[in-house]
C-alpha cells in the first residue's frame, strides 16, 4: 500500500554503523509496559534485557535502561534468547516466531495452525525446540521442522535447556530429559507426596526444581534423581520464587513492612535457611514481584512488579526503576477519555493520576495536571478548568486552574463506573452529570456545579454503551436489563424518550452502539453484524450488513451518519458507508483502540489507542497525516508524519529516538532536515512539502573537546570533565569527525551561547582518509563555572552527539555565574553582572515608501517596548546602550549599522536585545527577511528582498558576532495576507528560519504568528496584539517570585496572545518561541 511505502522512506534518516543500513529504523517512544509483565529474561551476555507482556516485548539495553526494539508479533505465550543473544524467539498465537535481535525485523514464523507451548534455543543456537500435544518438536534455525518425540506429560510443562546441550522437560509428575545427539529421551519421577502444587520454577545451578503455592511450603527436587532434597516451610499468599543463575540462592517472594509493598527473603538452597531480607522492593503499589533475572553472584535482580520493571541492587539496597517517557492513555474503560467537539479539545486521564488536556484543532498538548489522586471516575469541564473526581463513594469538584476545591468531598451511594459516557460538564460548566447505580437500577444525575444540587433526570432499568450530542442536549444509548434492550434517545432537558427500538435480548449489551446526529434528525444503530439507520421518528430508512463490534475496541458514527467507524483490539480500523460497503480497513494501530473522534466537519479522524499514541486520518481516504506522542509528567510533545517530518518541544525532540541495529539517535540530531513547524495544520491545509530526500545518508558525526591540549587538574561532575583555571583565558581543541563524509560545520558554544561557527569553507580536513578535523579556539572566560560545548554536522546536516567540559575560573574566589530557578519547569536563570550593559536595538516602520504597505501602530510598540525595557531592567543591570531606529533610517544600512556598533562593544558578560516591529516576509529561497521601509513589494520580489531586506542568515551571523552571552530577538514583524495554506506555510517558514537560528546560537526568540498583515492591530488597544500583551508582562504580569526572566516572557505570551486574539479576531493565533540559551532575568520586582 501507498501507506507502507511511505514508511520505507525512513530507512534513510539514520545510519550509525560502518555501512548505510539496509533496514527500517524503528521510531521509538519509550512507553515502557501497561499490561502485567509476564516475564524477565536477561541476555548471556548480560547486555540487553527482554520483557514481555501480553500484547508486546520489549527489549533494553541493561546498563543505560534505554528502551531499544518493541516486538508486537500477537498474543504472546513465551519468549527465548540465544546462547549468543542475537537471535529471540517469541511463541505468539500459538506459532513460534524468530527475530533478530539486531536488526529488530522478523526473520521466520511457523506455518499454519499451531498450539505450541514453550521454545527453547540449543547451545550453538542451530535448533529450536518446543512442545505441542504432549509431543517434542526440533525445529532448524529458519524454523523448519525436523523431527517430533511423543512424550508422556501432564499439562503445563516447563522447558530448560541443559549445560550439555540436552533438552530438559519438567511436568508436575516427572522429568524428562531429551538428548538431540541419540535421539533419546529418559523419563524420571518426581516422588512427590506433597499437597498439590500451582507453580514450578527450574533451578539451573542446583539442577533442581522447586514446587510451590499459596499457603504451602517450597519444596526442592533434584531433576536427575526426581528426589526431594528439602524444603522451606511457611505459608505465603501470592508466592513467587526467584532461583539465581550464579549461586547456591533463591529469592521468596514475601509479605512487606507496609501497606501495599512486599518483601523479597534471600535463602540458601544448601542449608535452606534465610539469609537476608530485603523489604519494599516492588515499586508498584499492590503489586507483588512475580517474575524476574537473579544474579545471586553480582547480587542483583530484574524483576517486574505488574507493569514496571526494576533492577534491585542487593548490595547497596538500590532499586533502579526501567521506566518509559511516554504517557500512558489507558488500559480500559476505568480510564477516563472526552472529547468537546465544539472546543476541539480531548481531556485524557493518563497514567492513572494525571489529566492532560488535547487541542485536537492543533495537536498539541495544552495543559497537564498532576491529580494527586487515582479517579475511580472523571469529568471535565469543556475548558478543562473544573473536574468533578469520583473516588469510590466520593463526589469532588476542584477548580484545578486556580486550584481551588468547590465542593469538598461529598458522600455518593454507588457511581456507575462502567458507564464512562455519562459523566460529563454542561458547555457552559454550570452543571455536571454522572450515573448511579442503586442494586440493578442506573439513575442519571444533573448537580450544579457550584451548590451541589442535584435531581434525577434518567431512571432506567441499566444503561449500555451510549453517547453525548456535543451541545448535550441529547443522549443516546441503550436501557438494558433481564429481557430488556431497548435503543434510546433522550431529551436532557425533560428526561423524555425521543426514540426508541426494540432489540435483541441476548445479553451481548456491549457489542453495539448507537448515535444521533449533530441535527438531530437520524439514529444509527449497530447490532448483531448490522447496520441500522432510521429517522428521530423511527422510520428505518436503511439496514446493512457490516463486521464484529470489538467490546474491548472502539466504535463510533460520523456527525452526519454516512460513515461508521469501528476499531478493535487489535489495532485495526475499519470504516463503513452507511450502505455496508468497506470505505477502507487496515492496520491503524499496535494496540487497542480506545477511542474514536471525528472532527465537526466529518473530515478528520482521530484514533486514541493503547499503544499510547493519537493518530489523525483524511477521512474520505484513510491517509495518515501523522501521529502524535504526548509524555508522562509534562506538556511536551511530538507530532510526525510517515515520512519522517516532525514538529514538538526540545525536550520531546530528546526522549524520542530512532533505533537501528541497536543503537539509537534522538531525533533532534535530525532537527534542520525534519523539523516542520505547525507541522499537522499545514498538512490538513493541503501543503505539498518539499519530498524527504532519499540520497544515501551518512552516519551521524562525532566530537571531541580537549582543554589546553593537556589535561591536569582534572575533576568529574555527571560525568563531565571540571577543569580549573586561574588565567580567564582557555584554549580549546575541538576533533570532528564525519564517516564517509565531510564535517560541515563545527559548533562551539560558550555558557549555552555560540562563540564561533565554523562552516566548511573554513574547515580543513587534517586526514582525508578518516574524513577528521581538528579546530582550536580561544576562549574568554568568566569568573565561575564556565560550560563549553562543541557539536559537529556533516553534508547531510545530521548532527552529533555534544561533547562538553566545564572549566571552573577561578578568579578572587568566584563562584559559578548562575542561581536557582524560581519557576518550574526551567533551566537554571543565569545571573546577569550589574557592572555590564545592556545593548539594545529597537527598529519600529510604520511609514512605508510603498504607502500601501504602511503599517499603524508599529511606532507605537516598538516606542512602548523600548521605554518599558529601559525602565525596568535598571533592577538587573545598570547601563543602557539604546539604538532607536525607526521609520525613514530604518533601511538596511541604518539596521545592519546599529548591530555593526554593539558588534563592536558587547563584551561576553553584557546582555544583547533586538526588537522589530514592521513587515517580515518569507522569500523564495525560504529564507525569513526582515523588510526595511524602501522594500518596495512583498509579493516575493526575490533580487529587491536580496538586496533590500535583512534575513535569517544574517540575524544568525549576528548572534555570533556580537559577544554578549545573554540574546533576546524579538519579532513583531507581520506578513502579506494570501490563502489560508499559503498563510500557513508561510509561517511554518517563519518558524523553521527562527528556530534554526536559535538552536545554532544558544540565543532567545519570540515571534508574533505573523499570519496577516494588519490582522494583529487593533485601534482599541492602541497597539498591536502581540506588543501589547509583551507590555503587560514587562510591566509585572510574568513575574513569578518577584522576577521577569525570558522564559516567563515566552510562557506568558503563549498563554495570554491566544486569548487576545480570540477576543479581538474571533480566532486563536499563536506566538513562535524559541530559547536554547540559558534563561535570564530582564526586571526585579521590589
Amino acid at each position: 500500500m501507498a501507506k507502507n511505502w511511505s514508511k520505507l522512506l525512513l530507512i534513510f534518516i539514520v545510519t550509525l554503523g560502518l555501512n548505510t543500513f539496509a533496514q527500517k529504523p524503528e521510531i521509538i517512544m519509550p512507553d515502557g509496559h501497561s499490561l502485567h509483565v509476564e516475564k524477565v529474561l536477561l541476555d548471556r551476555q548480560g547486555k540487553y534485557l527482554y520483557t514481555f507482556e501480553e500484547q508486546k516485548c520489549i527489549m533494553w539495553d541493561a546498563t543505560s535502561r534505554m528502551q531499544l526494539y518493541t516486538f508486537r508479533p500477537g498474543k504472546i505465550q513465551d519468549i527465548n534468547i540465544s546462547p549468543d543473544g542475537k537471535s529471540l524467539l517469541i511463541l505468539a498465537n500459538g506459532n513460534i516466531k524468530l527475530f533478530s535481535t539486531v536488526s529488530g525485523l522478523l526473520l521466520k514464523t511457523t506455518k499454519g495452525y499451531n498450539n505450541y507451548d514453550g521454545i527453547i534455543f540449543d547451545e550453538g543456537s542451530r535448533q529450536i525446540f518446543s512442545i505441542m500435544e504432549g509431543s517434542l518438536h526440533t525445529f532448524s534455525y529458519d524454523l523448519e521442522k525436523l523431527s517430533s518425540i511423543k512424550l508422556t506429560l501432564s499439562t503445563s510443562e516447563v522447558l530448560h535447556l541443559l549445560p550439555n546441550n540436552k533438552v530438559l522437560i519438567i511436568s508436575n509428575s516427572a522429568t524428562h530429559i531429551y538428548d538431540p545427539s541419540s535421539k533419546s529421551i529418559s523419563a524420571i519421577p518426581i516422588l512427590n507426596d506433597g499437597p498439590k502444587y500451582l507453580k514450578k520454577v527450574y533451578l539451573p545451578f542446583q539442577q533442581w526444581v522447586a514446587f510451590y503455592g499459596n499457603d504451602i511450603p517450597i519444596d526442592f527436587y533434584d531433576i536427575r534423581t526426581g528426589k526431594k532434597v528439602g524444603s522451606i516451610p511457611g505459608k505465603r499468599v501470592d508466592e513467587a520464587v526467584i532461583p539465581s543463575e550464579t549461586s547456591a540462592e533463591i529469592l521468596v517472594h514475601n509479605s512487606g513492612t507496609s501497606e501495599g509493598f512486599y518483601s523479597l527473603d534471600l535463602y540458601s538452597t544448601e542449608t535452606f535457611k534465610p539469609i537476608e531480607k530485603f523489604s519494599n522492593v516492588n515499586s508498584k503499589k499492590y503489586h507483588s514481584i512475580e517474575t524476574g533475572y537473579f544474579d545471586g553472584k553480582n547480587k542483583y535482580l530484574f524483576c517486574s512488579s505488574y507493569n514496571q520493571i526494576n533492577k534491585f541492587d542487593l548490595k547497596n539496597k538500590q532499586n533502579i526503576k526501567f521506566d518509559g517517557y511516554a504517557a500512558s492513555l489507558g488500559m480500559d474503560v476505568f480510564n477516563s477519555i472526552q472529547y468537546h467537539p465544539a472546543t476541539g479539545r480531548l481531556h485524557l486521564n493518563t497514567n492513572d493520576v494525571n489529566l492532560k488536556s488535547v487541542d485536537l484543532y492543533r495537536m498539541v498538548p495544552i495543559a497537564h495536571t498532576n491529580l494527586k489522586t487515582t479517579p475511580s471516575a472523571l469529568s471535565v469541564s469543556v475548558t478543562g478548568d473544573t473536574i468533578a473526581i469520583f473516588n469510590e463513594d466520593k463526589l469532588t469538584v476542584k477548580n484545578i486552574k486556580k486550584n481551588v476545591v468547590i465542593r469538598p468531598p461529598i458522600p455518593l451511594s454507588s457511581a456507575s463506573f462502567l458507564n464512562r459516557e455519562s459523566f460529563f460538564f454542561d458547555n457552559d460548566g454550570k452543571n455536571f452529570w454522572f450515573g448511579t447505580k442503586v442494586q440493578s437500577d442506573f439513575k442519571l444525575i444533573k448537580a450544579n456545579t457550584a451548590t451541589g444540587v442535584n435531581k434525577v433526570v434518567l431512571n432506567l432499568s441499566g444503561l449500555g454503551p451510549a453517547m453525548v450530542l456535543g451541545d448535550q442536549s441529547l443522549m443516546a444509548g441503550f436501557e438494558t436489563g433481564y429481557r430488556v434492550n431497548n435503543a434510546k434517545v433522550w431529551d436532557l432537558k425533560t428526561g423524555k424518550a425521543l426514540f426508541e427500538k426494540a432489540l435483541e435480548t441476548d445479553g451481548n449489551y456491549d457489542e453495539q452502539y448507537i448515535g444521533v446526529s449533530t441535527n438531530k434528525d437520524k439514529v444509527i444503530i449497530a447490532k448483531n453484524l448490522k447496520l441500522l439507520l432510521y429517522d428521530i421518528n423511527g422510520q428505518q430508512l436503511s439496514t446493512s450488513e457490516i463486521g464484529f463490534i470489538d467490546k474491548f475496541g472502539a466504535s463510533t458514527a460520523n456527525n452526519k451518519l454516512s460513515l461508521f467507524a469501528t476499531g478493535n483490539s487489535a489495532g485495526e480500523l475499519t470504516v463503513y458507508q452507511t450502505n455496508g460497503n468497506v470505505l477502507y480497513k487496515f492496520q491503524a494501530h499496535n494496540s487497542t483502540i480506545r477511542k474514536i473522534v471525528f472532527s465537526p466537519d466529518d473530515k478528520l479522524m482521530y484514533t486514541i489507542s493503547l499503544d499510547n499514541t493519537i493518530k489523525v486520518w483524511k477521512v474520505e481516504d484513510g491517509k495518515l497525516i501523522g501521529t502524535l506522542y504526548l509524555f508522562k509528567e509534562s506538556n511536551d510533545f511530538i507530532f510526525m508524519d510517515e515520512a519522517g517530518r516532525f514538529d514538538g518541544t526540545p525536550e520531546g525532540m530528546k526522549k524520542v529516538y530512532y533505533v537501528t541495529n541497536r543503537q539509537s539517535m534522538p531525533l533532534g540530531r535530525l532537527f534542520e532536515r525534519y523539523y516542520t513547524p505547525s507541522l499537522y495544520a499545514r498538512a490538513v491545509a493541503g501543503e505539498q512539502f518539499d519530498p524527504i530526500p532519499v540520497d544515501f545518508i551518512k552516519p551521524a558525526p562525532k566530537v571531541k573537546i580537549n582543554y589546553a591540549a593537556i589535561q591536569r587538574n582534572l575533576e568529574v561532575s555527571d560525568d563531565k570533565p571540571v577543569y580549573k583555571n586561574s588565567t580567564g583565558f582557555a584554549e580549546i581543541t575541538v576533533i570532528a569527525s564525519a564517516e564517509a563524509d565531510k564535517v560541515d560545520e563545527i559548533r562551539l558554544f560558550h555558557n549555552e551561547k555560540i562563540v564561533t561557527l565554523t562552516t566548511r569553507n573554513l574547515i580543513v580536513a587534517d586526514d582525508n582518509a578518516a574524513n577528521t578535523t581538528t579546530k582550536k579556539y580561544q576562549v574568554n572566560l568568566l569568573p565561575g563555572n564556565n560550560s563549553i560545548r562543541a557539536l559537529a554536522l556533516n553534508s547531510q546536516r545530521t548532527e552529533s552527539e555534544p561533547d562538553q567540559i566545564t572549566v571552573n575560573y577561578l578568579k578572587d574566589g568566584a563562584v559559578t555565574p548562575t542561581i536557582a530557578s524560581p519557576m518550574a519547569n526551567t533551566m537554571a536563570i543565569s545571573k546577569v553582572d550589574k557592572s555590564a550593559t545592556l545593548h539594545l536595538i529597537v527598529v519600529g516602520i510604520n511609514a512605508y515608501k510603498n504607502t500601501s504597505m504602511s503599517l499603524n501602530y508599529a511606532i507605537a510598540d516598538a516606542t512602548g517596548f523600548k521605554d518599558e525595557l529601559e525602565k525596568n531592567v535598571k533592577s538587573v543591570i545598570s547601563t543602557t546602550k539604546t539604538y532607536f531606529v525607526k521609520d525613514g533610517d530604518a533601511n538596511k544600512a541604518g539596521i545592519t549599522n546599529a548591530f555593526l556598533q554593539v558588534q563592536k562593544t558587547a563584551k561576553e558578560q553584557d546582555v544583547f536585545v533586538f526588537y522589530y516591529a514592521g513587515h517580515g516576509v518569507v522569500g523564495k529561497d525560504k529564507l525569513f527577511y526582515l523588510v526595511p521601509n524602501d522594500v518596495s513589494n512583498l509579493n516575493n520580489v526575490q533580487s529587491e528582498l536580496v538586496e533590500k531586506g535583512i534575513d535569517s542568515k544574517l540575524l544568525q551571523q549576528y548572534a555570533v558576532d556580537i559577544k554578549a552571552q545573554k540574546q533576546l530577538f524579538i519579532l513583531d514583524a507581520c506578513q502579506s495576507a494570501g490563502a489560508f495554506e499559503n498563510m500557513l506555510s508561510s509561517s511554518g517558514e517563519q518558524q523553521k528560519n527562527i528556530a534554526m537560528v536559535a538552536r545554532s546560537t544558544g540565543t532567545h526568540w519570540m515571534a508574533a504568528s505573523g499570519s496577516k498583515q494588519f490582522a494583529n492591530e487593533f485601534s482599541s488597544l492602541g497597539h498591536g496584539a502581540f506588543t501589547y500583551v509583551l507590555l503587560k508582562a514587562l510591566q509585572g504580569e510574568a513575574a513569578s517570585n518577584k522576577m521577569i526572566t525570558v522564559n516567563g516572557l515566552k510562557n506568558y505570551l503563549q498563554v495570554k496572545v491566544p486569548e487576545l486574539m480570540k477576543k479581538y479576531n474571533g480566532s486563536e493565533q499563536y506566538p513562535a518561541s524559541y530559547g536554547y540559551g540559558n534563561d535570564f532575568p530582564v526586571e526585579i520586582l521590589k
